[in-house]
């Protein structure tokens, strides 16, 4: 049995009877709230324009509603929470009805329509762990995560089998020593080659380099390797910079704002 949602619990922020004037007037109080849940991730105006263009806008209160209760259970990181936020966004436009109207043909109909070419299987199944997560909490939001039920929204929406093997790396694949001098040598660009250097001393996640700002880079005093903190989708954690940090240290000397260690480092 389906259990109908209480959406009288969830803090209204756009109603469904607004007009669409009263709706324009509430784009800045979208703004704000969706800046408080996401912070500065560089996808925040993909996420924003993507809520303001939903025809049905009580759908826009609802998963704000959703990715903040998300972040407060999980603990993750924004980058995974803007990932998130922008598949329920694709799902929810596409589909084009309010929440509580939707049914299990629209869910699996919006599933079936990925299985196009050879690179489906992962977005089928990611896609089908994000829509599930979300309407188990949207029809049992009062309940613990996981003692929530699986509505029969979501039920059986089938499962795909995905080759591991075939995607992994050989360590061929992998760059030697000899190649990333030979790429420091010919490469024209210091701050390509900052960001190498930093991608292969530390192994940290492309958006994760990017979002460094150039005081997070700490140099001891004593002249040992620098190091920086990061945040991503598995939390915080300290990394250094074991060998080529000195080409760190050349774009930082010719950085357009060097002078502001609050400037973004690339």
């Amino acid at each position: 049995m389906v259990v109908n949602p209480n959406l009288n619990n969830l803090p209204n922020l756009v109603n469904s009877n607004e007009t669409n004037n009263d709706f324009k007037n509430s784009i800045l109080q979208i703004q704000q709230r969706l800046k408080s849940i996401v912070g500065n991730d560089p996808r925040h105006g993909q996420c924003y324009n993507g809520l303001i263009s939903l025809d049905n806008k009580a759908n826009v209160d609802i998963l704000l509603n959703y990715v903040l209760q998300y972040k407060h259970e999980n603990n993750i990181s924004n980058f995974t929470l803007v990932t998130v936020l922008l598949y329920l966004l694709r799902f929810a436009r596409k589909i084009n009805k309010s929440f509580a109207d939707m049914t299990r043909e629209d869910v699996t109909g919006y599933l079936n329509n990925i299985k196009v070419g050879n690179k489906w299987k992962r977005t089928f199944r990611l896609l089908s762990i994000y829509i599930t997560r979300f309407f188990r909490w949207f029809y049992h939001s009062e309940l613990n995560p996981k003692e929530r039920p699986k509505p029969q929204v979501v039920e059986n929406l089938g499962k795909v089998k995905i080759d591991m093997k075939r995607d992994r790396y050989k360590h061929t694949d992998m760059w030697t020593l000899k190649n990333n001098e030979v790429f420091f040598k010919y490469c024209p660009s210091k701050k390509i080659k900052c960001y190498h250097a930093i991608a292969v001393d530390t192994g940290a996640r492309p958006h994760e380099i990017l979002n460094l700002k150039i005081e997070d880079i700490i140099w001891p005093p004593d002249g040992g390797p620098p190091s920086f903190t990061v945040s991503g989708k598995t939390g915080s954690r300290p990394l250094t910079l074991l060998r080529f940090h000195r080409y760190v240290r050349e774009w930082i000397e010719q950085h357009p704002s060097v002078l502001c260690l609050l400037q973004d480092l690339f």
